[in-house]
């Protein structure tokens, strides 16, 4: 589940301290849920699951579509940005600022 969790706050676009306060957690905490070393509680699952339509099964097993089934989509991602997601979920959340930097020097250029 640590990767769809990753995955989840990538698309939202939250930052840690949004996603831990979202959730009601500490930072440490937080770390653990998305490194896996700990299990999001079936509470924080359905608070995800109701206020942004994400199917639980998929934040917890990676099991079918991402949204539920009768919400629509509320972001249309191009092919490229949704090939690019997997490879973001990859990056450790403190380096997250480095990824920032780097995206407004490429748009600025």
């Amino acid at each position: 589940m640590n990767k769809n969790l990753k995955t989840f706050q990538v698309i939202f676009n939250l930052s840690d301290s949004e996603l831990s306060e979202l959730l009601q957690i500490d930072f440490p905490t937080l770390k653990n849920y998305i490194s896996g070393e700990s299990l999001l509680p079936d509470h924080s699952i359905n608070q995800i699951a109701n206020l942004y339509h994400i199917n639980p099964n998929w934040l917890l097993n990676a099991k079918g579509e991402m949204y539920w089934n009768d919400y629509p989509k509320t972001l249309e991602l191009s092919s490229d940005l949704e090939e690019m997601i997997p490879i973001l979920s990859e990056i450790p959340t403190e380096k997250w600022k480095i990824l920032k930097v780097l995206i407004q020097i490429l748009l600025s250029s």
